[in-house]
């Protein structure tokens, strides 16, 4: 009986920015280097399907924690920055300084519908708690 290798981990892509397609990992492996990979929800639906003790065997286990661990933009914008600011590779600071500034600059451009945007959306997380609020 011959040893067969294991066949190699899922990764899990790392959330898209909504201005930038994400090309890393969660682990942080650029995604053109590893064989295969899946999206979160693909992790949890595996997880939700498999188990956590079948899913360990055929996903980064780093993938997996670290997609635990941060939100993406949709669930917490400060967070996915956040981990951006701090946890970026080396390299990619200065791709977020451009992105960053040109976000401004588009922010600057369509001032006032820049500036409607955020209010509604104000008024809406406003909304969100007091009903929150009351359905506690």
């Amino acid at each position: 009986m011959t040893n067969k290798p294991a066949d190699p981990l899922d990764h899990v892509r790392r959330p898209d920015l909504p201005w930038r397609a994400a090309t890393f990992t969660e682990c942080g492996r650029p995604l053109a280097d590893v064989k295969s990979y899946i999206e979160r929800d693909e992790l949890i639906e595996r997880l939700r399907k498999d188990g956590q003790a079948r899913t360990a065997y055929t996903v980064c286990m780093t993938c997996w924690q670290t997609a635990r661990r941060w939100k993406t933009f949709a669930e917490d914008p400060v967070q996915a920055i956040h981990r951006e600011v701090y946890g970026y590779r080396v390299g990619e600071e200065e791709q977020l300084r451009v992105e960053l500034r040109g976000l401004a600059a588009l922010a600057d451009k369509y001032r006032e519908e820049f500036d409607e945007f955020v209010q509604g959306m104000g008024q809406t997380a406003r909304f969100e708690r007091r009903r929150n609020r009351r359905a506690v």
